[in-house]
């Protein structure tokens, strides 16, 4: 079992460190600090339940406007396939809506078949594209899906 729990600006270290075991091209501490100081920037984390708690994966979001927009989520690769990125994505959706916002919108790579699958699964729709928005650790560039739903 796990729980999803806020983080404010403290947490901007940790969230670095998780991000670069999920991720080819790692957000620092500094980038996480800058984020969460955002006007309407908000982040949760994953824990175990177990004594000491070890966090399993997050999300950074904010409310734009009538948009809520993931800035980045993550469930770390030893944890994957159990739900928490559906767990993660739920809380987001919760609370985008208690702060008034209308859309959820996210990016992901055209390639992340399981985050595309789940996202599919959380009724998000293809909306738009960027082409080679992300860099890959090989110097590959690969193209960024937009994709929202209504709230």
């Amino acid at each position: 079992m796990s729980a999803v729990l806020p983080a404010g600006i403290e947490a901007a270290a940790g969230l670095a460190l998780m991000h670069a075991r999920c991720f080819d091209e790692a957000w620092d501490a500094k980038t996480f600090q800058t984020l969460l100081r955002m006007p309407g920037a908000f982040a949760h984390v994953a824990w175990t339940h177990a004594e000491p708690a070890e966090p399993l994966g997050f999300v950074v979001w904010r409310r734009a406007g009538d948009d809520a927009e993931v800035i980045s989520i993550g469930v770390l690769p030893g944890q994957r396939g159990r739900r928490l990125g559906r767990r993660l994505l739920r809380t987001v959706i919760l609370a985008a809506t208690r702060e008034g916002a209308r859309r959820l919108v996210l990016e992901v790579a055209e390639g992340n078949a399981p985050a595309r699958t789940l996202y599919a699964q959380m009724r998000l729709t293809e909306v738009g594209r960027r082409r080679g928005y992300y860099r890959k650790a090989h110097g590959a560039a690969e193209d960024a899906l937009i994709m929202a739903r209504d709230l």
